[in-house]
């Protein structure tokens, strides 16, 4: 069993317990020629007799950008502790054979107050704009490196010890950028605060509360409940509403799987930014984060649901979160925006395991937009009934399937992506109607589009599922889907009753692009499916979408390229592109995501 998280967490925020050294591993490359004296032995200047040829070599090149990794080992630290950030670097160079130039720079996520850092600077007071060795007016041109958790700043930084700042929300980017220094060719940033305190909270919360992010909060119970226990009824529920302000952080405790629940009635409004996100997350380090290390969120409301019995079924929530389902489907649970849930979905047995975010009979005066779900040890994000919309959705590393809906949901979905990672991860989306009524109503039958999801085809030692697998009587509207590297197939149909909802047209794919899957589909004894994906109409396309970059173990790139089928107008119908990235606004490289594995 781990450690007490809350002391464990006090001790090491406030005691600067962790320490680390550049790893071996960090020098991967060997220059071509001997390094000026002073320059780190990763960096591989980029001479100027070489210019000429390695720009000839990019000629050609569709994919081969640089991928960053920049992380913080916690998100929070107490100021009175006085303890200062240790910040990790990883870049996989990626066969870029164009010079690049190197930025760093600490940057107040308020006031946009920007500082650069440099090896012969350190923290730049006048905000001068230095490259990462010094250089103001002309920076050093290198070879993109390719170094794995760099220590840049720390103990044994590589640049010195991390900045002190007073309490307030920070970040500290990482940019690779041309060889002039202009044109920002890959980047990273690390987020992070110093706070106040450390907040437990733990049972009910019956009273309208604020918790504010010069605080970090920890759920100490299972779950913590804003409204009041709705299965014992002590205390007893009341509508309550949680206020979070935006750059807040919300841990869960590991060993008393800490899980957050909105019951009906009750209202979260977590309304993040895009520079300061609201972050749910494990109570443990960087490295040492797991999916499975807390609970997760959980909201229940009185939106419509097809099992008559759960509205009135204490024990009907995953994770004892009460009973949901009613008869308002304009119903509100509040709002999720601009907010990650990370390494989430403890079991608490064999058949219960949490998502990242469920949401049990919510309706449509919710506001879920600009989400994120990371590595969750089982679905990332679940709708249970319910006509909750939901727009910019990023589920990434679920350890299950990524989308889910069942109990008759009728919402709806613009814009996302699911990208499984690591070793384990089930179906892109798993579509049922109710698993003991195929043809209970109302039946499931949610509005899909622009959806990327890729897939873990190939990855040893991985039985991995199907882009989509569509059963138990759910119908659905998919459009501008891209399906890509699932090891089983692209969309995977079952049962009569779904098949019987493509004849009546209520279950159907267009202008999608299934693709590097095999076969593409399955489940077709009769040819229904086989008539829908292929039909002239529908428009789907079987070829190579063209991302730039999906499978990079370091930082997937899923934008498509110029050139790709998904950005052509002819292809996407009535959307002006497909998949769940926007070329030319590319959402989920924002700076409000993360991609760190642990």
């Amino acid at each position: 069993m781990r450690r007490s998280v809350t002391l464990a967490l006090a001790a090491a925020l406030c005691c600067g317990l962790l320490s680390a050294a550049v790893p071996a591993d960090a020098k991967v490359r060997s220059a071509a020629s001997p390094a000026p004296v002073g320059l780190p032995s990763w960096v591989q200047p980029a001479s100027t007799g070489d210019l000429p040829e390695a720009t000839a070599k990019l000629v050609g090149q569709v994919v081969n950008r640089p991928a960053v990794l920049l992380e913080t080992d916690y998100y929070v630290y107490p100021y009175a502790g006085g303890t200062t950030p240790t910040l990790f670097l990883t870049i996989d160079g990626n066969g870029y054979a164009g010079p690049v130039t190197m930025y760093l720079y600490w940057q107040n996520r308020v006031t946009h107050e920007r500082r650069y850092i440099s090896a012969s600077g350190g923290l730049e007071d006048r905000g001068v704009v230095t490259d990462l060795f010094g250089n103001e007016g002309s920076p050093l041109p290198i070879y993109a490196p390719s170094v794995t958790d760099l220590v840049l700043l720390g103990t044994d930084g590589a640049f010195g010890p991390g900045p002190g700042s007073p309490t307030g929300m920070y970040e500290f980017v990482l940019e690779l950028r041309d060889a002039a220094g202009e044109a920002v060719i890959a980047s990273d940033n690390a987020m992070y605060s110093h706070v106040d305190g450390i907040v437990s909270v733990s049972g009910s919360i019956t009273t309208d509360t604020v918790w504010t992010n010069n605080n970090a909060y920890l759920l100490n119970s299972a779950p913590v409940y804003i409204g009041g226990n709705p299965i014992t009824g002590t205390p007893a529920p009341v509508p309550t509403n949680l206020f979070i302000e935006p750059g807040t952080v919300v841990f869960g405790d590991t060993d008393n799987q800490g899980t957050l629940v909105v019951i009906q009635d009750s209202k979260v409004f977590a309304t993040g930014t895009p520079s300061l996100p609201i972050i749910f997350t494990s109570v443990q380090p960087r490295g040492g984060r797991a999916a499975g290390d807390w609970g997760g969120l959980v909201l229940n409301g009185r939106a419509p649901v097809n099992d008559p019995t759960i509205p009135t079924n204490p024990d009907a929530g995953e994770g004892a979160s009460g009973p949901f389902g009613g008869d308002n489907p304009y119903d509100s649970s509040g709002v999720l925006q601009y907010v990650r849930v990370e390494f989430a979905g403890i079991r608490f047995s064999d058949t219960n395991e949490l998502n990242g975010i469920a949401l049990q009979g919510v309706g449509s005066g919710t506001v879920v937009d600009h989400v994120q779900v990371a590595f969750n040890q089982d679905d990332g994000i679940e709708f249970f009934g319910g006509t909750v919309n939901a727009a910019y959705v990023f589920i990434y590393g679920a350890r299950d399937d990524s989308i889910d809906w069942t109990l008759g949901w009728t919402g709806r979905i613009d814009n996302a992506v699911v990208i499984q990672r690591g070793d384990d991860g089930d179906n892109g989306m798993e579509c049922d109607n109710w698993e003991f009524g195929f043809d209970f109503e109302p039946r499931s039958m949610p509005q899909i589009a622009n959806v990327t999801l890729v897939g873990l085809k190939d990855v040893p030692g991985v039985e991995n599922g199907s882009g989509a697998r569509m059963r138990a009587g759910t119908a659905g509207l998919v459009t501008g889907a891209i399906w890509y590297n699932f090891g089983r197939s692209g969309v995977r149909i079952q049962t009569p009753e779904s098949m019987g909802q493509i004849t009546e047209g209520n279950l159907n794919i267009a202008n999608s692009i299934i693709y590097g899957v095999d076969p593409l589909f399955e489940g077709d004894d009769t040819g229904i499916i086989g008539g829908m994906i292929e039909s002239d109409a529908n428009g789907n396309i079987f070829a190579d979408a063209l991302l730039a970059d999906p499978l990079n173990p370091v930082k997937p790139d899923v934008t498509p390229l110029p050139g790709s089928p998904a950005v052509s107008a002819a292809n996407a119908g009535t959307l002006t592109y497909i998949g769940g990235v926007n070329p030319s606004a590319p959402w989920i490289y924002e700076g409000w995501t993360s991609f760190s594995d642990n």
